[in-house]
């Protein structure tokens, strides 16, 4: 199905769902970590399902019951039990953050996914790990899916490379933080996304396994953990949350998303982008409140939040302007293209781009034009346009309304909630 969105704004509040980065995070670090874990509010979506079932295919248990995961570890009858073959769907989390602790087990792994994910590169996490002790045998750099993996790895001092993704490097902490004996990662070069790494490191100290960091250099692993702590609040998701916030500032609503916003959160720059551009932004204990129309053009740089960038340009398009969308090189490895999809997305909006030197320069319309969009399967591109088509000149019709599902099941739902008009219209 498609869904019509007529041009509105939106009023009213609504609460956020459980973080998606943390709940990957936090099923993967208990497993690694051997300890069983309660998640109250994790995420329930396309991209964490795709973690339970790899957790579950290296011998784990995901119980669910009232809003709360109940996440037990393979016990050492059940370590080498399992399908072999796990289907990851599109998530690229899941292969990269879970591909070090399949590479933990003695038996062979075989790991696949749709298109999108076939094509997403693993080269920076299976040099490492091979070096490490895995035998991983995958297809060539174009398409690396589906791939084999057998361990165990062993501690050790391992380099990495994190300027395609950060995820490799997430991975490995998470993988090499629950061996007995202590391991040494280096960061070589730079990190994009460096704020999720960081988010990677936090969950870990929850976990009772204490990162220790001395510049590009990671210490994990060994001896020194804390007490685990049993249960683990997953926090509000500011990823999500963004899509409402943008909404209430390009059609001049008023938006309070609920929720506690804890810990590192990258898309939370959005909230910084917003009172540049002259849009109220209130912070309590309750949640963010965003109220007023965007006026004002800004100028940022994504690189630690590469993620906004559809909807950045959508906020571009609708202010008679100039702004300027830097950095963000990884944009064209995600589900997507989505350097070119912002770009696709905002001129048709009727914003004009300029793309030189690495940077889009969005001049936007106070008239942005409605959308005929049926083929957004990237759930980002999908999310931005019906923020975008809220402030059109007319009814927009996007699609497939199903691709939410990945990330955020309830976009829509939540949007209705805010005053939104949409539909449901066949494909």
């Amino acid at each position: 199905m498609s869904v019509r969105v007529r041009p509105g704004a939106v009023t009213g509040r609504c609460s956020a769902p459980g973080s998606k980065s943390v709940t990957h995070r936090a099923v993967l670090g208990a497993v690694a970590l051997g300890v069983p874990l309660v998640l109250s509010r994790p995420l329930e979506s396309e991209d964490t399902e795709a973690t339970v079932r790899l957790v579950e295919g290296l011998g784990a248990s995901v119980r669910r019951a009232a809003a709360q995961w109940r996440v037990r570890p393979p016990g050492p009858s059940r370590a080498e039990e399992g399908p072999g073959r796990v289907h990851l769907g599109g998530s690229g989390t899941t292969l990269r953050l879970g591909l070090g602790i399949a590479a933990r087990s003695s038996r062979r792994v075989r790991l696949d996914g749709d298109p999108s994910l076939r094509r997403r590169p693993v080269a920076e996490l299976v040099e490492p790990l091979r070096v490490l002790g895995a035998d991983l045998r995958t297809g060539p750099p174009s398409r690396p899916l589906p791939l084999t993996v057998r361990g165990p790895i062993r501690a050790g001092a391992v380099e990495v490379r994190a300027a395609q993704s950060s995820q490799p490097l997430s991975g490995l902490l998470l993988a090499l933080s629950g061996l007995p004996e202590p391991s040494r990662i280096r960061r070589l070069g730079p990190v994009v996304s460096a704020p999720y790494v960081r988010q990677t490191c936090w969950v870990l100290e929850r976990l009772g396994a204490p990162v220790r960091r001395s510049g590009g250099t990671y210490r994990v692993g060994g001896a020194a953990r804390h007490r685990p702590p049993g249960l683990l609040r997953i926090p509000a998701d500011g990823s999500s949350a963004a899509y409402l916030w943008a909404a209430a500032a390009v059609t001049g609503g008023d938006v309070e998303v609920r929720g506690a916003f804890t810990g590192p959160q990258p898309d939370l720059l959005i909230l910084r982008v917003l009172r540049s551009c002259g849009v109220s932004v209130s912070v309590s204990p309750r949640g963010v409140r965003v109220a007023g129309k965007a006026r004002r053009p800004f100028d940022v740089d994504l690189t630690p939040a590469p993620d906004l960038a559809p909807l950045l340009g959508v906020l571009a398009a609708t202010i008679p302007a100039t702004s300027a969308l830097r950095g963000a090189p990884q944009l064209r490895l995600k589900e997507s293209d989505r350097r070119s999809g912002t770009v696709r997305l905002t001129r048709s909006l009727g914003a004009s781009v300029d793309e030189r030197a690495g940077v889009l320069r969005v001049t936007g319309t106070d008239r942005p034009r409605r959308l005929s969009l049926r083929d957004l399967a990237d759930h980002r591109m999908l999310m931005s346009a019906a923020v975008g088509a809220l402030a059109a000149e007319g009814p927009s019709v996007l699609g497939p309304s199903g691709a939410v599902a990945k990330s955020y099941p309830a976009f829509f739902r939540d949007l209705a909630s805010v005053g939104a008009e949409l539909s449901e219209v066949p494909a």
